[in-house]
């Protein structure tokens, strides 16, 4: 399977020349929690033991999970068993190590394997299909922290090493091309759409480097061209999003809500705050078109949110 490696340079030119609307949402979050309290929250039990598992997805009418530590893709029903899982360590077919973020794509699924430097390529029933090698960037340790491909087998991602963080594409020579610093974030496609969330602002203190929440965004794009970039509440810190029809939901790590928004972005409830006690960092979740599974990285655990 042969992936085309396509510049993003209109994709450049529409976030810095100003194309595209920026609107913004003046909204003082925790002060104006339009809360409702018809949903259902439990703990989604399954039997097996995760280790720092990184990602959850919804394809199929099942759920898919990078089992990280574990070096392990489990695929699982809606009831929490087991129906496949694949992977140990190594660098073979059906080998990983470190597998993070998963993407569903034109029927398949794509990996991110991340100490193997390469993403691969599966199909619903977790059968092999193929791998794509991934350049290094100045042979400095680099973590990516998403990635997307769209319709037309164009790649692009989010990339951080020790002391920046990066928005990127692969040129035709399989090299790594900036197109912005102090950027990353996560990437979902949605129809002919991609839509790209950032968190975290880069801080400089003399020498010190860190990164901490600070302005969030919402960038959309259709056919490589910028369309709209939204402005979230200050300090929100999207850790996963999620789009339907009509509207879009997203999860904030610093206030730990489940949050719904209309189209434009508007704020209109949120669906769960949950205790920081209860669920630490919910680096991904999946929505099965009724119920939103929440996947908790540090504690390994799974909790679902339904009507």
């Amino acid at each position: 399977m042969k992936i085309k490696f396509i510049s993003m340079i209109l994709i450049l030119l529409s976030i810095f020349s100003g194309c595209g609307s920026m609107i913004q949402n003046d909204v003082v979050f925790l002060d104006n929690l339009n809360i409702i309290d018809t949903y259902l929250f439990n703990e989604f039990i399954i039997n097996e033991n995760l280790s720092n598992p990184t990602d959850i997805l919804f394809a199929d009418n099942y759920l898919f999970i990078s089992d990280t530590r574990n070096n392990r893709i489990l695929k699982i029903n809606l009831i929490g068993e087991i129906e496949k899982q694949i992977g140990s360590a190594g660098y073979g077919k059906n080998e990983f190590i470190s597998p993070k973020s998963m993407q569903y794509i034109n029927n398949n699924i794509y990996i991110h394997d991340k100490d193997n430097n390469r993403i691969c390529i599966y199909d619903l029933d977790l059968n092999y299909i193929d791998a794509l090698d991934l350049p290094v960037y100045d042979n400095v340790v680099e973590e990516i922290m998403d990635f997307i491909v769209n319709d037309r087998n164009e790649i692009y991602f989010s990339l951080r090493t020790p002391d920046k963080n990066y928005l990127n594409f692969i040129d035709s020579t399989n090299k790594i091309q900036i197109i912005k610093s102090d950027s990353f974030g996560n990437f979902k496609q949605f129809n002919d759409k991609i839509y790209y969330i950032t968190g975290h602002e880069l801080k400089k203190d003399g020498s010190t480097v860190h990164f901490s929440s600070g302005e969030s965004y919402l960038q959309i794009f259709f056919n490589n061209v910028q369309e709209n970039i939204y402005s979230l509440p200050y300090k929100y810190t999207p850790s996963d999003i999620i789009i339907t029809d009509e509207y879009i939901y997203m999860f904030s790590v610093t206030f730990n809500t489940l949050d719904k928004f209309d189209k434009q972005c508007n704020y209109i409830e949120t669906i769960a705050h949950i205790e920081f006690k209860t669920i630490d960092y919910c680096t991904s979740m999946a929505y099965d078109g009724e119920n939103f599974y929440l996947l908790d990285q540090s504690t390994a655990r799974i909790f679902k949110i339904s009507e």
